[in-house]
């Protein structure tokens, strides 16, 4: 007696594609080929041939400190003065001290964007050593 063989049954393709494999290769490749010289352009600029060789600052042989207060006045070295006049202030200070340090103070509370425009008026003076400090919290 025999057995009939059942042709519905469901064959098995052992077969891969490699198609999508393969555009997938080249679009990696494609990517690593365009990326690769903008990153290495990027490590170029930072470091930068004058960077290296620039010398750094020298030691400051005086130093001043601000203190950034709630309000709009600074204290220099403890003696309140509006914001106007500190340009005019560091000038005459660098003339006649070439080395000055300054040391900006202020509270953890205070918000960043007070500490901007002292900052631009020391790089457009000139100033080469600056540092900032926070103190304690103003207790209200």
């Amino acid at each position: 007696m025999r057995h009939a063989r059942n042709h519905n049954q469901l064959k098995w393709f052992t077969e891969i594609s490699v198609t999508p494999l393969l555009d997938l290769v080249f679009i990696l490749l494609f990517a690593f080929m365009v990326a690769l010289p903008l990153v290495s352009q990027t490590d170029a600029l930072l470091t930068s041939p004058s960077a290296n060789s620039a010398s750094p600052a020298p030691t400051p042989s005086e130093i001043i400190t601000l203190s950034l207060l709630p309000s709009d006045a600074i204290l220099w070295n403890g003696a309140e003065m509006p914001v106007i006049s500190l340009e005019t202030r560091l000038t005459d200070s660098l003339l006649t001290q070439p080395n000055l340090g300054v040391i900006i103070e202020m509270t953890p509370d205070l918000p960043v964007s007070r500490l901007v425009s002292p900052m631009a008026i020391l790089q457009k003076t000139g100033v080469q050593s600056t540092a900032i400090r926070l103190t304690a919290p103003t207790v209200p």
